[in-house]
Formats: C-alpha cells, structure tokens, sequence
C-alpha cells in the first residue's frame, strides 16, 4: 500500500508535499509531520499519489537495513540493472563510484 499510493492517510498534494518534506532536517522530521495526517480512508480503499507512502517505505528501509533508500536502491537495483540515468530529484544515481 506505500508503493502503490494506498495508505489510506491524506497527504497534501504532491507540489506541496514536496515543498515541505524538501524543508525537513531529517527522515525523523518527515516521518513525525506524516504521522500528523489525518486518515482519508482505511488503507487499501483509495488511491492518492503522494510521495507520502514512499517516505514511509524509505524510513522502514533505512530503520531496517542502516542504509538509506538511495544507497539501496543503487547497490540493490540500479547496478545489478545498469541504470545509469535514474533520477530521484536531487541528482542521479551514479554508477561510477
């Protein structure tokens, strides 16, 4: 439900949404204006792109592995994929390192 926008929480809207999690000092900070949210749903019933539900998920990877979403993301997908280009919004994913 993280990945497929599905989590039932009704985040801003994506513009905004942006705008305020690129003002957060820390994954601690997004994850504590997120669980400020109220519920527009029960979980699974509506869909509502947000980045809301991946910041969860890269919380949950960063807590469980000690590493962040990108450096898994990277070591995991983009090169065993050789995807060189892939762009999360702060710059690409670089394979050369």
């Amino acid at each position: 439900m993280l990945i497929a926008h599905t989590t039932g929480i009704k985040a801003h809207y994506l513009q905004d949404d942006l705008i305020g999690m690129s003002r957060a000092q820390s994954m601690d900070d997004v994850i504590s204006t997120i669980a400020k949210l109220p519920m527009e749903s029960q979980p699974g019933k509506v869909f509502h792109y947000s980045n809301t539900g991946l910041q969860i998920a890269g919380a949950i990877i960063k807590k469980l592995s000690g590493k962040s979403f990108n450096a898994l993301f990277l070591e995991r997908i983009a090169r065993p994929l050789e995807m060189k280009d892939t762009d999360f919004g702060f710059g690409k994913v670089a394979l050369h390192r």
